[in-house]
C-alpha cells in the first residue's frame, strides 16, 4: 500500500521502498571495495606468484619479498589537481636475500613504486586529472558447455576449461562420438582416454568403470568409441603418444615427457584455476575444494573426469548446455582486479631482471637486495595502466549525475574484451538474467550500444565478481511468538488437539496473538504470504531456483500480500502464479533500472527509445545559473545529491555558527565546531563550472542529515538539473520542424538557461638555446591599452574582462643576433637595445573566446614544483564565460 509523504521540496512522494537518501546503499561501493581489497593484499598476492626468486641454476641466490607497507601520500587531492601531479603513495617491500652456499641472509626495505590511490568519491587523480576505471564484464573462469556449431546435422557439445591463469583447453565430441582435447593450438588433439592413462587409469576396464554411470546411451557410447580410436594400452605408451603430438621434433625420456604433460595441467605457475575458477567448478561439478586455500585452487585429475562425465550427460540431453550470455557465466572485473592483472606483466619482467643480475654478480659476497631489485618495470606498468589503458578513462564531469554514472559504467570492451566491430547481437541484447543487475535501457546511442551499459540501482558485486540483486523474503510460516503473529492472516484452521483456536482467513489481532502464543505445543503457525523485512542478495544462478515477484504486488498495511495471482520470474521465464508459490519480492519497485533511468518520472509508460534518450541526456545537462527543483520527481534526486560528494550534509544536530562564500562553520551538539571550506568556480573535466552554495544562515538550527551546502546542480540537497518551463506541443509556422524547439525571448533575457563555463589556459616558460624566456609586462610593440590588464609580474589581473587576442601572460624570449638593416638600426636607436633583442611569446586569449579572469597560478621549478625538463615556470589562467542559450544548443526534457 502506497503512503504519500511530503518531502523537503514540497513534492508528494509516492515512492516504494527506501524513504530517503540517507538509508540508500552506496552507489560507488563496487569501486571502493575493489580498490580497498587491492590496497590491503594486492601486492602480497602479486609477489606470491614469483616468490622465491632463484638464480638460473638455483644454486647461488634465493631472494624473497616479505612484507609490504604504504607510506604517506606526498600531497593532498587538491594540491595534486592544482599542480598537475598524481595523488599517490609510495610502496615499500621488505626483501630478504639468502646466499645458498654461506647461509648468510641480508634484509633491506626497498622502494617498489608510487601507487595512485582512490579518493573517497571513487576517482583517481593522475597527472592532475580526475580519472575513473570502468568495470569490465568478461567470461567467468571455470567450465562452459556449449553447442558445437561445426556439427549442424547433430547436436553435440564441447566444453571449455578456462583458468584464471594459463591457456584455455577445449574438450569436444566429433560425429563418431570420440572425445578429445586440444592442449596446444595448431597441434593434433589428444584423446581423453590417452590423457586418463597418463593420470593413472591405465587399463580400458578402469576407464570404462569411471564413466559407467553416465555413458548409458546404447546408440551413442562415447567412451567405447574413444577407446576404439586409442591404440595405447599402457601409461608409457600414452605418454609417448601425447608427447609426440605436442612436440614431434624433440626426443625425451618417458619421465621427462610425463612431467611435461602433467605440468600443462597441474603446475600452478603454468595453469591455475584461481579462486573464481575453483568456485565455478565446485558449483557445476559438485566438488567441495576450499576456494580460500591457495593449494586447492589448482586442477585435479578428478576434475577432468567430472568434466567429461558432464559432457557425456550434456550430449545425452540429461543436462542442458550453458547459456554463454547468462550472468552466471559472466562476471565483473573491477578496478582492483584490473590493476592487479596489469601489474602481472611488470612482475614477470622484474623476476627476469633479478635472475639476470644474479647471474651477472655470481657469488659476489657484497651483493645486497637493492642491487638485484630494479623496480622500473612495476612503475612503468602502473603509469601505463592509468595513462594509456582503455579502461582508465577521463571522468565525465558535466554534472554530478554524470560523475556517478561514469563510476557505475560497465563495458565488455578493453584489454581481453571485445571490440564494438566484433560484438554480436547476442552480446548486445538484454538477457533475462540482467533483471535487477543491469539497466535494460541505458546504453550509448552509437556503435557501442549494448557493449557499454550501467549497473542497476541496487546491484552489487560479490567477492567473486558476480552481480547480485536484493530481494525481500516472503514468509508463509512464522514462529509462535505474539510479536510476530500480530497482523498476520491464518492460511488454515489453527488447531490445538481437537480444539479449533481460530479459523482460516482470520486476521490475528493482539488478543488472538496472546492466546495462540500461550499454547506451548504449537511451535509454528501457517499464515498467508507476507513480505518480511529480511533482505537477501542472490546472484543469477542462485535466484533461478526461486519464484520472485515484483515489489508492486498488492499488500495491506501489515505487508500481507492481497493479490491471488501475481507475476513471477522463475528459471528465466515470466509467468503468473498463485501467491502461495512466491518466495521473494523485489526490494524496490524500480530496482531493475539504472540511476539515470530511475530519475525519469513514470518511465514505465515511456517507449524504450525515449527512456534511453531521457536517461542519457540528463548526463549532458550543464549546471545553470538559475536552476529549479523539479515539480515531479522519482524520489532518487536526494540519493544522487547525497552520494555525489559535492553537497555537505549535517553529521549531527546543531546550529550554524558562521557563513560566507568561502566557509561555513557549524556548531554540533556532540561533535563541537566544524569548518567546511567551500569550492567556487571549479573547472570540471568538461569545462563546466562547479560551485558550492551555503543554504542556511547564521543561527539556523538543523537535524542530522539535513543539507547545509548545495553543490552544483543541487537545490536543498536534491538533484536539480534544469528549470521548470511551460511547454506547448504545437506547430509554429514550421519553425519547430522535426526536433527544433522555439523559446521565448524572456528565457534569454532573464538568464533562465544561462550557464557558466570555465576554461584553463596554460603557458610554459622555457630555457631556450638563446637564453631563458621571461615573464614580464614590458612587451615590445604592444598597445598600452592591452598591457593595462597585466599586473607587475606580467600576468593578467583577477576580475579583468578579456576578449580574443588579449594577453593573459606576457612572455618574451631572447632573439638571435643578425646583421641589421638600415630601418632596424633606426628603430634600435629610437626605442633602445631591448626592443629588438626579444621576441613576443605571450599567451593570448584564443580566437572566439572571451570571459572574466577568475584565478591564476604560477608554478616554478626553483620552488620545488615538478615541471617538464627545460621548463622554468608554468603559468595557468582560468577564465569564466557566461553562455546564454543560443541556436544549436540542445534543450530536452526527461522524456
Amino acid at each position: 500500500m502506497i503512503k504519500p509523504q511530503s518531502n523537503r521540496s514540497g513534492r508528494i512522494d509516492l515512492g516504494l521502498g527506501y524513504s530517503s537518501g540517507t538509508d540508500f546503499p552506496s552507489l560507488i561501493e563496487a569501486q571502493n571495495a575493489s580498490f580497498n581489497d587491492f590496497y590491503a593484499s594486492g601486492f602480497q598476492r602479486l609477489f606470491t606468484k614469483i616468490n622465491p626468486v632463484k638464480d638460473t641454476m638455483e644454486k647461488m641466490w634465493t631472494l624473497e619479498f616479505k612484507d609490504f607497507r604504504f607510506g604517506k601520500s606526498y600531497r593532498t587531492v587538491e594540491e595534486a589537481i592544482a599542480k598537475g601531479l598524481s595523488y599517490e603513495v609510495p610502496v615499500y617491500a621488505k626483501v630478504q636475500l639468502l646466499n645458498n652456499k654461506t647461509g648468510e641472509i641480508k634484509e633491506q626495505e626497498i622502494f617498489i613504486a608510487d601507487l595512485p590511490i582512490m579518493t573517497e568519491d571513487g576517482v583517481f587523480v593522475f597527472n592532475g586529472v580526475r580519472r575513473v576505471v570502468t568495470h569490465q564484464i568478461v567470461r567467468a573462469e571455470g567450465v562452459l558447455y556449449e553447442v558445437d556449431e561445426k556439427l549442424p546435422y547433430r547436436t553435440l557439445h564441447k566444453v571449455r576449461l578456462m583458468p584464471g591463469m594459463g591457456p584455455w583447453y577445449e574438450i569436444d565430441t566429433n560425429r563418431h562420438n570420440v572425445i578429445s582435447m586440444r592442449v596446444l593450438p595448431k597441434r593434433p588433439k589428444v584423446l581423453i582416454t590417452e590423457l586418463l592413462r597418463v593420470f593413472g587409469w591405465e587399463t580400458d576396464d578402469e576407464i570404462r568403470k569411471l564413466f559407467a554411470d553416465v555413458d548409458t546411451d546404447e546408440e551413442n557410447k562415447y567412451i567405447e568409441a574413444t577407446l576404439a580410436r586409442d591404440f595405447t594400452k599402457s601409461k608409457e605408451e600414452a605418454v609417448i603418444s601425447i608427447y609426440n603430438k605436442l612436440r614431434p621434433d624433440e626426443s625425451v625420456t618417458i619421465d621427462s615427457a610425463e612431467k611435461y604433460i602433467k605440468s600443462n595441467f597441474f603446475n600452478v605457475r603454468k595453469f591455475n584455476l584461481g579462486k573464481i575458477g575453483r568456485y565455478q567448478l565446485n558449483r557445476k561439478l559438485g566438488t567441495s575444494y576450499d576456494i580460500n586455500n591457495p593449494d586447492e585452487v589448482m586442477l585435479y585429475p578428478k576434475d577432468i573426469i567430472l568434466i567429461v562425465k558432464r559432457l557425456i550427460q550434456t550430449n545425452n540431453g540429461v543436462i542442458p548446455a550453458d547459456d554463454i550470455d547468462h550472468l552466471c557465466n559472466r562476471r565483473i572485473r573491477s578496478v582492483g582486479e584490473i590493476l592487479e592483472r596489469q601489474l602481472i606483466a611488470g612482475i614477470g619482467r622484474l623476476e627476469k631482471n633479478i635472475k639476470d643480475k644474479m647471474s651477472l654478480y655470481g657469488q659476489d659476497a657484497k651483493v645486497t637486495p637493492s642491487m638485484l631489485v630494479g623496480t622500473k618495470p612495476i612503475a612503468a606498468s602502473i603509469q601505463s595502466f592509468f595513462g594509456a589503458n582503455a579502461l582508465s578513462s577521463f571522468m565525465d564531469q558535466t554534472n554530478i549525475l554524470s560523475e556517478l554514472e561514469n563510476k557505475r559504467k560497465v563495458t565488455a570492451g578493453g584489454p581481453g574484451g571485445i571490440t564494438k566491430e566484433r560484438a554480436t547481437f547476442s552480446i548486445r541484447e538484454v538477457h533475462n538474467s540482467h533483471y535487477s543487475k543491469f539497466d535494460p535501457v541505458t546504453s550509448p546511442e552509437s556503435a557501442n550500444i549494448g557493449v557499454v551499459t550501467q549497473l542497476a540501482m541496487l546491484a552489487r558485486i560479490n567477492e567473486f565478481g558476480f552481480l547480485e540483486a536484493p530481494y525481500r523474503r516472503v514468509l508463509k510460516v512464522v514462529k509462535n511468538n505474539k510479536a510476530v503473529l500480530e497482523g498476520r492472516i491464518l492460511s488454515e484452521d489453527l488447531m490445538s488437539g481437537k480444539k479449533t483456536i481460530a479459523k482460516a482467513d482470520t486476521t490475528i489481532d493482539k488478543a488472538l496473538a496472546e492466546k495462540i502464543s500461550a499454547v506451548k505445543e504449537i511451535k509454528e503457525v501457517k499464515v498467508k504470504s507476507f513480505i518480511s523485512d529480511e533482505v537477501v542478495y542472490f546472484d543469477a544462478m542462485d535466484e533461478e531456483g526461486f519464484y520472485i515477484s515484483s515489489a508492486t504486488v498488492g499488500t495491506d498495511e501489515q505487508g500481507n500480500i492481497t493479490d491471488k495471482l501475481v507475476p513471477v520470474r522463475h528459471k528465466g521465464d515470466f509467468v503468473l502464479e498463485d501467491v502461495s508459490a512466491v518466495d521473494f519480492v523485489d526490494v524496490l519497485a524500480g530496482q531493475q533500472a539504472g540511476l539515470g533511468m530511475a530519475l525519469v518520472p513514470f518511465v514505465s509508460h515511456n517507449d524504450a527509445m525515449r527512456a534511453l534518450t531521457g536517461a542519457n541526456q540528463q548526463r549532458q545537462a550543464v549546471p545553470l545559473i538559475k536552476q529549479e527543483s523539479p515539480l515531479i520527481g522519482t524520489g532518487m534526486e536526494e540519493t544522487v545529491a547525497r552520494q555525489s560528494s559535492w553537497g555537505v550534509f549535517a553529521e549531527d544536530d546543531g546550529e550554524v555558527y558562521y557563513v560566507d562564500g568561502k566557509k561555513v562553520s557549524i556548531k554540533y551538539k556532540k561533535l563541537g565546531l566544524r569548518d567546511y571550506d567551500l569550492i567556487s568556480f571549479y573547472r570540471s573535466n568538461d569545462n563546466t563550472c562547479f560551485t558550492q552554495k551555503p543554504i542556511l544562515n547564521v543561527g539556523d538550527t538543523f537535524k542530522k542529515g539535513d543539507a547545509i551546502v548545495d553543490g552544483p546542480t543541487m537545490i536543498n540537497g536534491e538533484l536539480s538539473l534544469g528549470i521548470n518551463l511551460k511547454a506547448a506541443l504545437m506547430f509554429y509556422e514550421g519553425y519547430n520542424y522535426e526536433d527544433s524547439v522555439i523559446i521565448s525571448e524572456r528565457i534569454v533575457r532573464d538568464d533562465l538557461l544561462t550557464s557558466i563555463h570555465v576554461r584553463e589556459h596554460t603557458v610554459q616558460v622555457r630555457d631556450t638555446e638563446l637564453g631563458a624566456e621571461t615573464i614580464t609586462a614590458d612587451i615590445p610593440h604592444v598597445n598600452d591599452r592591452i598591457l593595462q590588464k597585466l599586473d607587475m609580474q606580467g600576468i593578467v589581473r583577477t576580475g579583468v574582462k578579456v576578449k580574443a587576442g588579449d594577453i593573459l601572460v606576457g612572455v618574451v624570449a631572447p632573439r638571435g643576433e643578425k646583421e641589421l638593416t638600415a630601418e632596424e638600426r633606426l628603430l634600435r636607436a629610437i626605442f633602445g637595445e631591448s626592443a629588438s633583442d626579444v621576441r613576443d611569446n605571450s599567451l593570448r586569449m584564443p580566437h572566439g573566446e572571451e570571459g572574466i579572469v577568475i584565478r591564476s597560478q604560477i608554478l616554478s621549478a626553483d620552488q620545488g614544483d615538478k615541471l617538464q625538463p627545460g621548463v622554468l615556470h608554468e603559468v595557468k589562467v582560468w577564465v569564466a564565460d557566461t553562455k546564454k542559450v543560443d541556436f544549436g544548443d540542445k534543450i530536452a526534457g526527461r522524456h
